[in-house]
């Protein structure tokens, strides 16, 4: 004998098309979504005229993505560890305007726990250094991430930060060319690594490989043609070397 039995439509959740195709990400898709946006990104695209561009819209409007483990999409049992590039310059005038400013905890706070629920192991943040007035607003998101993961590393958030210095953290200061430079680089590369050893690199949660501090270096050696970079390279390890652990 089958007995059936007839259930009420209000038995079951429903759930609308809206919120299934709604934006899920930390980007802004219009003013208060998520909440702290200021306004909508509305997406940018290749210029119409250049008509043999392989990526029409380089950047989409915020929409609704899926945020499985990356680790699903590798070999089957991967233990990789997953890094985000992070550029910490959004919110400010020398970019375009995107909705929301990364000197802003809640921002911060929304990114990180999407790139945590992506499986990601950290984030690497695009650096330009210490001293640069003009620069001043990508430093103060770095503090921005440092102080969140500070206060919630070994509870809510065990992610990672490491730094990666970029050219543009010296060129000011030491221009490109044929002159050489060695001296000026060299300054104001241990300059950088005295900051980064003394706010960044003694936290539990900064980047490491074998308990060693890691520093990556984002620049183009032949722009500074009459540089030793040699030589750079050698009095910079020197320095790192003293620090004591």
């Amino acid at each position: 004998m089958c007995l059936f039995v007839a259930l009420p439509c209000s038995t079951y959740a429903q759930i609308s098309y809206f919120a299934i195709a709604a934006n899920n990400t930390s980007a802004c898709s219009e003013r208060g979504v998520p909440p702290y946006c200021k306004s909508a990104f509305t997406g940018n695209r290749t210029a119409a005229a250049n008509t043999a561009a392989q990526t029409v819209v380089v950047n989409p409007v915020p929409g609704n993505v899926n945020f499985s483990d990356i680790h699903s999409m590798l070999y089957p049992g991967s233990t990789s560890k997953i890094l985000f590039h992070y550029q910490p310059w959004f919110g400010s005038s020398e970019h375009i305007d995107v909705g929301y400013n990364e000197n802003e905890t809640a921002v911060i706070v929304n990114q990180i726990a999407k790139m945590i629920a992506l499986g990601g192991y950290g984030l690497i943040v695009d650096w330009y250094g210490s001293t640069n007035p003009a620069r001043r607003f990508h430093l103060n998101t770095t503090e921005v991430i440092a102080k969140y993961l500070s206060g919630c590393f070994s509870t809510t958030c065990p992610f990672h930060m490491g730094i990666m210095e970029d050219k543009g953290a010296f060129s000011s200061q030491c221009p490109k060319g044929k002159k050489d430079q060695t001296a000026c680089i060299t300054k104001n590369l241990n300059r950088d690594m005295d900051y980064i050893n003394s706010h960044y690199a003694k936290q539990p949660w900064y980047l490491t490989d074998r308990d060693n501090p890691i520093v990556l270096f984002f620049l183009h050696e032949p722009e500074w043609s009459g540089t030793d970079w040699g030589r750079v390279w050698s009095e910079v390890k020197s320095h790192t070397n003293s620090f004591p652990r």
